[in-house]
């Protein structure tokens, strides 16, 4: 696993969050990358077997264009053992010309979150928010919302103020998306389990099992 990021401050948090997460797993072997020393990482990545590039280079605009554009052609460009590419901002929703044939050789991933009309549950939602609201739902929001309300209130239906304690629950019907939280730590927060992520087939986006 090879982790690009640009020294910017705002990605220092997920770096952190990466690398702890990497470190959780002994045979995981992992690279951090800054872009400034992205010449070496076409020759790293042909001395390697299967490989992941995880992009968290978060910059301004036109610097994050013009990256995603190099980045895709020094990751295309190796034809034997061609790596993935993880990003997390979907590049085909950040920037209309990307080469999708690029993204295709490289299996890519990304935490997307659009609708999918044709999940009847997502189709139910939509009609009913926009029945509602006079507007069509924003994802990202509206049905994460829609997911947390129906998993808080039914955890505390189900168990009560042990629900704090132990936050993991039977699915409530009308779930969006699967949600499964538990503590990170005892005196910690909530973490989601079940996150989807989604590779693109064909250029569709399909939830990865």
């Amino acid at each position: 696993v090879y982790i690009i990021h640009s020294g910017a401050k705002g990605e220092k948090p997920v770096l952190n969050i990466l690398t702890a997460e990497m470190d959780r797993h002994e045979d995981m072997k992992y690279t951090v990358l800054d872009w400034a020393q992205s010449g070496k990482l076409g020759t790293m990545l042909k001395g390697t077997g299967e490989s992941v590039v995880i992009s968290i280079y978060d910059q301004d605009k036109n610097k994050n264009r013009i990256f995603a554009t190099q980045l895709l052609n020094k990751l295309s460009a190796i034809k034997v053992r061609t790596p993935h590419l993880i990003t997390l901002d979907d590049w085909t929703a950040e920037y209309s010309d990307i080469d999708l044939a690029q993204l295709q050789m490289l299996d890519y991933h990304t935490f997307y979150a659009d609708w999918n009309v044709s999940n009847p549950l997502h189709k139910e939602f939509m009609d009913n928010f926009n029945q509602r609201y006079k507007v069509p739902p924003t994802s990202a929001y509206a049905g994460m919302a829609n997911d947390i309300i129906l998993y808080f209130v039914s955890g505390i239906q189900q168990k009560g103020t042990e629900f704090f304690r132990s936050p993991a629950i039977v699915q409530p019907q009308g779930m969006l998306c699967p949600l499964s939280f538990s503590h990170s730590r005892q005196d910690y927060g909530f973490e989601n389990q079940q996150p989807l992520i989604y590779r693109m087939v064909d250029y569709h986006f399909v939830p990865v099992q």
